[in-house]
């Protein structure tokens, strides 16, 4: 049976219990997630005892039959626990995989196979298949966009966190990606907010603009205004911090993606479905105030320029990479940068 890793949670949490997990991804959050309740409820059903594998190159598959025959003197139920780093087990593991399979599936002994995302090939090979019969089967993919939101919301109402659809966005937007680190960041505000107190967007920003990557707020709201000398004053702060260059490119490239995105529906569509864009009421004045002044061309060309400079960065040592972002940021107003030196 396959299933997505907040289903198999959710099974987990009623206490079925999966003799087998297959469990395949590179979103390492999501399973980091199911593995901790696949742990925690093998231990209520009485799962005492744990085996770990990790089947490189040294690994002797001969290990997974002897500790699934291998009586314990603290426990009659057992979990082995076998990671597969590239997805694949070989040739030599795949038969073991279909040997274990015909003579060690009993409900004393629990298999969790976990590792990368794998591709076709592997889930029409033979020993996946076999496996597959019998296993629960869970795909970990990337979360972007409203999934992210919502395993987020999950997440604040499992910790009792008040925190605002807005806020909430705002922090799955900027570590979209990256599951692991929006989840930190929610941690770290159920700290600072020990009484559960509703937390707005105002709240984060005032919060989060102590800790420094997060000025890039005040920055995307500052350069949406067209307000280039504040701009420029917050890259300088955020110079001084360390701020890698590419963040700050990154979140330009999404408020730019918003504003095509705006137009497009101003054009086309008579109006702007604000919600559908995520882009709630306390911003939506400064998208509709940029777009009095930006054209389709402007935006065209203030992501042009953005691409080029996200490519220049990653391939390149670019001496003065803050100057180039004040100048990128100028393209906000917008200003003809033809003639002058990005670099």
């Amino acid at each position: 049976m396959q299933m997505t890793p907040a289903q198999c949670i959710q099974k987990l949490e009623v206490g079925e219990f999966p003799r087998l997990l297959m469990l395949f991804g590179d979103e390492h959050q999501q399973k980091l997630d199911v593995i901790d309740k696949w742990r925690e409820v093998a231990k209520i059903q009485q799962f005492e005892e744990r085996h770990t594998f990790v089947a490189d190159g040294e690994f002797e598959w001969q290990q997974l039959h002897t500790a699934a025959n291998t009586l314990s003197l603290f426990s009659e139920k057992q979990t082995i626990e076998l990671n597969l780093p590239t997805g694949k087990p070989g040739t030599v593991g795949s038969a073991a995989l279909i040997e274990w399979m015909t003579n060690n599936l009993s409900d004393d002994v629990a298999l969790l196979l976990h590792g990368p995302l794998v591709n076709q090939s592997v889930k029409n090979a033979k020993w996946f298949k076999t496996l597959e019969k019998h296993a629960t089967v869970c795909f970990c993919y990337e979360l972007k966009g409203h999934q992210m939101v919502q395993y987020l919301s999950r997440y604040v109402k499992q910790i009792n966190l008040a925190i605002s659809d807005d806020a909430l966005n705002a922090i799955a937007d900027m570590n979209e990606g990256n599951l692991l680190a929006a989840k930190q960041e929610i941690d770290k505000l159920e700290l600072l907010f020990p009484n559960r107190e509703n937390i707005t967007l105002s709240n984060l920003q005032n919060v989060l603009s102590i800790h420094s990557r997060y000025s890039i707020f005040e920055l995307a709201e500052t350069t949406l205004v067209g307000d280039m000398q504040k701009a420029v004053l917050i890259l300088d702060r955020l110079e001084q911090e360390g701020i890698e260059p590419n963040i700050v490119i990154w979140q330009l490239i999404s408020e730019v993606q918003k504003l095509q995105s705006c137009l497009y529906e101003q054009t086309n569509l008579g109006r702007i479905n604000f919600s559908k864009l995520r882009i709630w009421q306390s911003k939506q004045r400064l998208y509709t105030g940029a777009l009095k002044r930006l054209s389709k061309t402007d935006l065209d060309n203030i992501m042009s320029n953005l691409t080029s400079a996200d490519t220049l960065f990653k391939t390149e040592k670019v001496e003065q990479p803050f100057v180039l972002l004040a100048h990128l940021c100028l393209l906000f107003l917008p200003v003809e940068l033809k003639g002058i030196s990005l670099v």
